[in-house]
């Protein structure tokens, strides 16, 4: 099967996005490519809580992100995702402290509370906004309660965690470069050190292609490899 590119979750989407994509922009030429995680955490954040607000409101989701988003794990336990990011400051000082991974545990952790702060002022209003908090103009009559606007709205903070658990856990590469992306269907394959299934990227139009590497009988579960257990990054 092919999953076509626009199909595909990308640094392009964010930074075009019409709320948000010209801080995205600055965000990353600020930070670099250090920046292109971020910026793609937070917009699947924006986008995430939108599409929620949506539902609760009883609306069909205008994201056009809804149907693959409700399956990717937001939540710790979901699809059995198991993070560190979705545990608490005790569990991580509990399991954790003394062993090898703690200092790297909790860099990330500090990573993506900053995160959180800086993706707060630029995707606080249009939340705030589909929320009804907040005027789409800005404007309100002197008697009327001034919204709440100072830190991150509601529900951002585990957003983002959700995001970078979605990142961290099924990006692929997008090209020869430090970008990212999310492929619907691919990234719910589980890996295998002998796999049944290849995938490769067309450069002519990004199409990425996913095709079996032999005969594969009728409902077997599909593996892919997401790189060798023998390279260091392996996660």
């Amino acid at each position: 099967f092919t999953v076509p590119r626009k199909a595909c979750l990308t640094l392009a989407d964010a930074t075009s996005d019409s709320n948000c994509g010209e801080a995205f922009t600055k965000l990353i030429e600020k930070a670099g490519p250090g920046g292109n995680t971020v910026v793609m955490a937070g917009y699947m954040a924006k986008e995430y809580l939108l599409i929620m607000e949506d539902i609760k409101n009883g609306k069909e989701p205008t994201s056009r992100w809804a149907p693959y988003f409700q399956t990717l794990p937001w939540e710790r336990g979901t699809n059995n995702q198991e993070h560190i990011l979705f545990w608490n400051d005790g569990m991580v000082e509990t399991l954790l402290k003394g062993s090898l991974c703690y200092g790297e545990a909790t860099s990330l952790r500090e990573e993506v509370g900053l995160a959180t702060r800086v993706m707060g002022s630029i995707t606080g209003r249009t939340i705030r906004v589909a929320r009804g908090e907040e005027s789409e103009s800005g404007f309100s009559w002197p008697w009327e309660s001034k919204p709440q606007t100072e830190g991150p709205p509601e529900g951002l903070s585990d957003a983002i965690k959700g995001a970078f658990v979605c990142l961290l856990t099924r990006a692929f590469q997008d090209g020869d470069g430090d970008e990212e992306k999310l492929v619907p269907m691919l990234d719910m394959l589980q890996h295998s050190e002998q796999p049944n299934v290849r995938h490769a990227m067309r450069k002519a139009d990004g199409t990425v292609e996913v095709r079996a590497r032999s005969p594969i009988k009728a409902e077997t579960e599909l593996l892919n490899q997401y790189r060798s257990e023998e390279e260091e990054n392996m996660p």
